[in-house]
C-alpha cells in the first residue's frame, strides 16, 4: 500500500526507512517507548526529518491505541512538526493547518481503536480468570517445568521419570552440603543432560531448580505487566497444581540451607577445608575469620580477616586442626554419626527447614494483618469484615506459634540426646577415601554445624580468668577461647588446651535447661566447670 501511494503521488520511499514495530503494543504506548515510532517522532522533534516529509501509515490504530487525549495529543505533534500525515486505508491526508472535519473524524478513530483494544484485553482477561476457576479439571496452559508434560486432554501433567531422578538428586547433593558450583561441575563432568535451553548446567540453572516451588507441586499464578514485562504473583498459589516429586520437608529444609549457605560463599578446597566459614567470628572486632593456607611448613589457620588488613589488634590465628578437633570434642551437639553413616538429611535439617517456612508464613501473616490494619482503619462501615478477617489471621499466628514451639521442644531434646551418647573423643574424618569422598562428608559436616550452630566468637591472646568463690579466687591465665552461640539461644565457652585439642581447662554451659546440665560437656584438665564468672566470656 505505501508503495503504490508513493508512484502515485511522485514519492520516493526509502526501504531503509520503513518502520515496523512488530510486537510493540500501541496500546500501552511500547511502540513509542521502544519503538521505531518513537525513534522517528523523537527525530521529528530534533528537526532531523525535513519538514513536509510524509508518515504514511496503514490507519490510525497502526499509529495509537492509546486514550483519545494521548492519541490526538501524539497526532496534533507530528502535525504541527510539518509532517504530513497519510492513512493508507483511506488515502486520508492530515497536514497544518488541520482541517476541522478531518480533525473530528479522526478522534473517532482513535477512540474506535481504543475501545477494540480495551476489548480485547478485557476478554482475555475474563477467559484467564474463567480459566482459573476451572483449574481443577482443565490446566491453564501447557507450560510447565522441564520435568513435566501436558496430558493430550490437559487435565493432568505427566512425569518424565528420568528427568525427576535428576531433580531429586540435585536436592539430595544440595542437603548434603554440595553447593550450585560443585553440582553443576559435577553433573557436567558425568554428562547429565539439562532440560533447558542451554547445553550444560549453570550455577544459575541449579540454584532456580532448588528454589522451584513447583517441585512440592504449587503454582503461583501471576500477572505479567505490558509496561516492564515483570511477573507479580496474583491471587493465592494452588498447592496441588503440579504433580509433587520432593516432600516438603525436603523443600523446605532445603530453602533454610540456602539461606544459610548465603554467608558462607567462596572456594571450599579440594577437601572443603574450611568447616566454620561464614560461622567463625573475630570476638574483638566481629568480622569474619579467615582460612589461610601457609602450606607444608605453615600449615593452615584462621585468621581475622580485619587484621590482616591493619585494623584490628587481634594478630594471633588459630591452627585450623586444633581448633576443628577442639570443637568436635566439646560440641557434641553435631551428629557426626549420621555424617559418617552416609545418612542424606537429619531430623534436625528438617525441623530448621520447616522453621524457616513457618518464618515466611509468619512475615506473610504480619503483612497482611498490618495491610488490613492500614486499609480500613477508620471504615466503621466494614467494621465486622474486617474483625472477621482479623480474627482468621490472629488464629494462623496463633497455629504458628505452636508450630514453632513445638519443633522448637523437638530441636533441643534431639540435641539433648546427641550430647548424652557421644562420650567418645572425636577420632577425625577417614584418611583411606577418595577426595571426592572426603570432600562430601567434610561438606555434610559443614551443614550440619551451620544447622545447630548460630555463629563462633573466637580470641587468640592473653585470656585472664578468675576462678573460684570470692573467698577463694584464683585468675589464671590461658592463651585462647572461643565462644559457640548455638541456635536457640544456648551458649558454651571453650577454653583449650593449646598442646592437646581434646582437653580443656575450662567449659562453661550458659542457658541450658537445667534438666540438661549432667548431658553436658565438661572440663577435662580442672575442676572448673559451669558455671563460672562473667569475666570467662568477654575478654
Amino acid at each position: 500500500m505505501a508503495v503504490d501511494y508513493a508512484d502515485k503521488h511522485g514519492l520516493d520511499l526509502v526501504p531503509e526507512d520503513i518502520i515496523r514495530d512488530e510486537g510493540l503494543s500501541g496500546f500501552t504506548a511500547r511502540n513509542l517507548k521502544d519503538g521505531a515510532l518513537g525513534q522517528f517522532i523523537r527525530a521529528v522533534e530534533a528537526e532531523k526529518i525535513p519538514k513536509g516529509s510524509y508518515l504514511l501509515v496503514e490507519s490510525f490504530d497502526r499509529l495509537s491505541r492509546q486514550t483519545v487525549d494521548a492519541a490526538v495529543e501524539l497526532f496534533l505533534n507530528i502535525i504541527r512538526h510539518d509532517i504530513i500525515l497519510v492513512t493508507l486505508s483511506d488515502q486520508a491526508e492530515y497536514r497544518k493547518p488541520v482541517d476541522m472535519t478531518k480533525l473530528i473524524m479522526s478522534i473517532v478513530y482513535m477512540s474506535r481503536a481504543h475501545e477494540e483494544s480495551l476489548m480485547k484485553r478485557q476478554r482475555g482477561v475474563n477467559n484467564w480468570k474463567g480459566k482459573r476457576l476451572n483449574i481443577g479439571k482443565r490446566k491453564l496452559t501447557s507450560l510447565c517445568p522441564g520435568w513435566l508434560t501436558l496430558s493430550d486432554d490437559r487435565t493432568k501433567f505427566i512425569v518424565n521419570d528420568e528427568r525427576a531422578a535428576i531433580v531429586r538428586r540435585v536436592f539430595d547433593l544440595s542437603l548434603a552440603g554440595q553447593g550450585a558450583f560443585v553440582i553443576a561441575r559435577k553433573f557436567n563432568t558425568e554428562g547429565v543432560t539439562t532440560f533447558g535451553r542451554s547445553d550444560a548446567w549453570g550455577t544459575s540453572s541449579v540454584k532456580k531448580l532448588l528454589r522451584n516451588r513447583a517441585v512440592i507441586g504449587e503454582y503461583q499464578p501471576c500477572r505479567k505487566s505490558r509496561e516492564d514485562k515483570q511477573r507479580t504473583p496474583e491471587g493465592e498459589p494452588d498447592p496441588n497444581y503440579f504433580p509433587a516429586i520432593i516432600e516438603p520437608e525436603t523443600f523446605h529444609a532445603n530453602q533454610a540451607t540456602l539461606n544459610r549457605r548465603r554467608t558462607k560463599c567462596g572456594r571450599k578446597g579440594k577437601a572443603y577445608s574450611n568447616l566454620f566459614s561464614g560461622l567463625a567470628l573475630c570476638h574483638n572486632c566481629g568480622s569474619k575469620m579467615h582460612f589461610i593456607n601457609k602450606g607444608e611448613k605453615g600449615g593452615t589457620s584462621l585468621f581475622c580477616h580485619d587484621s590482616q588488613k591493619g585494623i584490628c589488634p587481634q594478630r594471633h590465628g588459630w591452627r585450623y586442626k586444633h581448633f576443628e578437633k577442639s570443637f568436635f570434642s566439646f560440641v557434641r551437639e553435631i551428629d557426626l554419626e549420621a555424617v559418617m553413616n552416609g545418612e542424606t538429611i537429619s531430623r534436625i535439617e528438617f525441623i530448621n527447614g520447616e522453621l524457616h517456612q513457618l518464618e515466611n508464613e509468619k512475615r506473610d501473616i504480619d503483612a497482611k494483618r498490618h495491610k488490613l490494619m492500614e486499609g480500613f482503619e477508620n471504615d466503621e462501615e466494614n467494621r465486622d469484615i474486617v474483625n472477621a478477617r482479623m480474627a482468621i489471621h490472629n488464629e494462623g499466628l496463633a497455629r504458628n506459634k505452636a508450630l514453632v514451639d513445638r519443633l522448637s521442644k523437638e530441636r533441643s531434646e534431639i540435641l539433648d540426646s546427641r550430647r548424652a551418647s557421644k562420650e567418645a573423643a572425636f577420632a577425625g574424618f577417614p584418611t583411606n577415601i577418595s577426595d571426592e569422598e572426603l570432600y562430601n562428608l567434610r561438606a555434610k559436616a559443614a551443614e550440619q554445624i551451620s544447622g545447630v550452630v548460630e555463629s563462633i566468637h573466637m580470641v587468640k591472646g592473653p585470656v585472664l580468668v578468675q576462678l573460684g568463690e570470692e573467698n577463694d579466687r584464683l585468675v589464671q591465665k590461658f592463651d585462647s577461647k572461643y565462644l559457640v552461640r548455638f541456635k536457640g539461644g544456648a551458649s558454651r565457652l571453650v577454653i583449650p588446651d593449646s598442646s592437646n585439642a581434646e582437653d580443656a581447662f575450662v567449659v562453661a554451659n550458659m542457658d541450658f535447661p537445667a534438666q540438661d546440665w549432667d548431658e553436658l560437656p565438661r572440663a577435662t584438665k580442672s575442676p572448673w566447670h559451669s558455671p563460672i564468672p562473667q569475666a570467662a566470656v568477654n575478654p
